[in-house]
């Protein structure tokens, strides 16, 4: 899922951290079944706005510093628990 909203950012132009804090369900908000059923649950919070603005604060920082072997990649990764 988190590799279908990448692509999706990337075809209109957006930032995927952005697309994804645009799209979290908050508290009170309701949700919308696709089976057309009364809600049955409710979310009071669940941290993700909180993980979101983190990997953006994390993602802003410049990379450390030292040298990457020749034919390695660099990549960052983050996980909110």
């Amino acid at each position: 899922m988190e590799q279908v909203l990448d692509e999706l950012a990337r075809r209109i132009g957006m930032d995927p951290l952005e697309l994804r804090m645009r799209n979290i369900v908050g508290p009170g908000e309701p949700l919308v079944s696709a089976s057309g059923e009364q809600e049955d649950l409710e979310i009071g919070g669940y941290g993700l706005d909180r993980c979101l603005e983190v990997i953006r604060t994390a993602a802003a920082e410049p990379p450390a510093a030292g040298e990457v072997p020749r034919g390695w990649l660099r990549a960052r990764a983050w996980h909110c628990r």
